[in-house]
């Protein structure tokens, strides 16, 4: 076994080896999740659990299995790139502490008010999930105290990064729906979103934005930056066992865009549904296998009541506090616009929003069937047992054959360098989102 990777076995709690009773199966590799009972009460998600059996030695063997399958499609990152990773994420949060302590000096803080202001990077998307794949890129934020404007972050820090032999394909994108600088800092692709907080203060301590009390008196395009790292942090937090929830979800995603039904632009879903479908399955069935999660998950989806059940993974939050109110929270009874939402999918974090919103009836349609179609592939290994664990891995995973359609759309963009060319093409499908 590979240094850090996962491996699901059985066990028992208090017995010796070959002792194993099948009331105490559990994963090896989980670490300190609670099993959880119909006694314990429940504390994921806004419905009781479907169902709490604990995996059989067979489910965690085609656990085991379907990890295997992932690997050799290259969907895990290597132990030298995630150092790589956690190298550059060091160096990219002491450039900004040192531009936030050169900002606040320029604007007449002494050296050590500026030093003391502060300021951090945090990451969201599927970096801070914990579903990296080599060569995608980093989602990341950047918080400053109060003193530190946008029109400093797209100039100032630009010009920094600018500087920076280290940095590549220097992109500013301040007019997209959520303002960003793109580019590769020694071979990572980074996606660098900005977040001015209302604070004098941003300490170094913070490991999270949870608290909704940061959003108080931020305008729409901070919230929107802001929240895509509280989102993947509450999803995390709302799930029952974060191993089999990551590994479900790497399937999850590897199977969409096999299928061509990974994309938000495009009207289908973006990863931060993928990963609250997941999430909501996993909350459904908290002691399933990986294995388990991954046919379960096509047979939940495939007979939702989408008209009537958004996919909720806590309760929606209505805030009064000053600063707080003035936030529009997804609500279908008060917004005419919500209730036309045809595949709703609730983020977590305040204020809630439908990460849906672009699904018409026709990619509505294109989803349900693949739902349907890969729940087909597990039942026939399932039930009629006609193909092996791994083959029916393989055909849900096999690609969309393009060749198959009649008709495409070709859009080309001509710009007169390569830095506008990828501003216009960021821009353009940041509209389209």
């Amino acid at each position: 076994m590979r240094p850090g990777e996962i491996s699901f076995s059985v066990f028992s709690s208090g017995q010796g080896a070959g002792e194993v009773s099948r009331s105490s199966l559990w994963l090896r590799a989980m670490g300190d999740a609670p099993v959880i009972t119909q006694t314990r009460p429940y504390a994921f998600g806004v419905t009781n659990p479907v169902n709490v059996k604990l995996p059989q030695e067979g489910d965690l063997h085609r656990s085991n299995e379907l990890i295997s399958v992932l690997r050799a499609l290259n969907l895990y990152e290597t132990a030298a790139g995630n150092l790589q990773r956690e190298r550059v994420l060091n160096e990219l949060n002491r450039i900004v502490v040192d531009w936030v302590v050169e900002v606040g000096m320029e604007q007449g803080l002494d050296e050590q008010e500026a030093r003391q202001a502060g300021g951090k990077i945090f990451t969201f998307g599927s970096y801070r999930l914990g579903v990296v794949t080599p060569g995608s890129d980093i989602d990341t934020l950047c918080v400053t105290p109060r003193h530190v404007s946008r029109d400093a972050f797209f100039k100032i820090l630009y010009a920094k990064l600018q500087q920076d032999a280290r940095v590549s394909k220097l992109t500013p994108v301040p007019d997209a729906y959520t303002p960003v600088l793109k580019f590769s800092f020694d071979g990572v692709e980074i996606d660098l979103l900005f977040a001015r907080l209302p604070l004098p203060v941003i300490p170094s301590s913070w490991n999270s934005l949870e608290n909704d009390l940061v959003l108080r008196h931020v305008d729409e395009k901070t919230a929107r930056s802001v929240n895509g790292s509280r989102v993947a942090d509450l999803i995390l937090k709302l799930v029952p066992n974060k191993e089999t929830f990551k590994v479900t979800l790497r399937f999850v995603k590897h199977w969409a865009k096999a299928r061509g039904i990974y994309s938000n632009v495009l009207g289908y879903l973006g990863g931060v549904s993928w990963a609250i479908l997941v999430a909501r399955c996993c909350q459904l069935y908290p002691n399933f296998a990986p294995s388990q999660l991954v046919h379960r998950f096509f047979t939940v989806y495939s007979i939702w009541n989408w008209r009537n059940s958004p996919v909720l993974l806590c309760r929606i939050k209505e805030h009064s506090a000053d600063g707080l109110a003035n936030f529009k929270v997804w609500n279908p009874k008060v917004n005419l616009q919500d209730r036309h939402h045809l595949l709703p999918i609730i983020t977590p974090a305040f204020p809630s929003m439908n990460s849906t919103h672009n699904v018409s009836l026709s990619t509505k349609r294109v989803i349900t069937e693949e739902f349907a179609n890969a729940k087909r592939i597990f039942d026939i290994w399932d039930k009629k047992k006609e193909i092996s664990w791994t083959e029916a891995l393989h055909l849900v995973l096999k690609p969309l054959d393009f060749t198959s359609f009649k008709h495409f759309l070709e859009l080309q963009v001509f710009a007169q360098n390569e830095t506008v060319r990828r501003s216009l093409i960021f821009t353009f499908s940041s509209a389209l989102a």
